[in-house]
């Protein structure tokens, strides 16, 4: 077979890693979750036809930056139904904000927002994670 050259090892992708460097096998890491995977063909290639498959907030946690990300439209939505049907509490409000900033959804957003000044007064820390903007619209 043909070698064709390979990059030099400054100039892969940071995703690009190499099993053994004798042999130049490539591996590819994903950034996104391997349980969001399982979930979304989960959806695709079920076992049972008629079993509908049911998430909770935890999967879905991880389903939608996936779906977002890959142009999934109706699982992301789905999601996002689920989200706004079945808000989370504390802390787990943050992550919602950031997500909703992530897909540019203002529904969830809001919906973060008013619940984070129900909450508590946030930490700097908290504060950080979610962005000055989105601090001074929960004070």
């Amino acid at each position: 077979m043909l070698k064709l050259p390979q990059p030099s090892t400054q100039d892969r992708p940071s995703a690009y890693i190499t099993i053994n460097e004798a042999t130049e096998r490539p591996l590819f890491v994903l950034s996104e979750s391997v349980h969001g995977w399982k979930c979304i063909l989960a959806l695709f290639y079920r076992t049972d036809l008629f079993d509908p498959v049911s998430y909770k907030f935890e999967d879905w946690k991880e389903i939608i930056p996936i779906a977002h990300k890959y142009l999934m439209t109706d699982i992301e939505q789905r999601g996002i139904q689920f989200l706004k049907e079945n808000p989370p509490e504390n802390i787990q409000l943050i992550w919602l904000v950031k997500l909703a900033q992530e897909i540019d959804s203002t529904g969830l957003y809001e919906q973060a927002i008013r619940g984070l000044a129900k909450w508590r007064m946030l930490t700097g820390e908290e504060a950080r994670k979610i962005g000055f903007k989105a601090f001074y619209e929960v004070m």
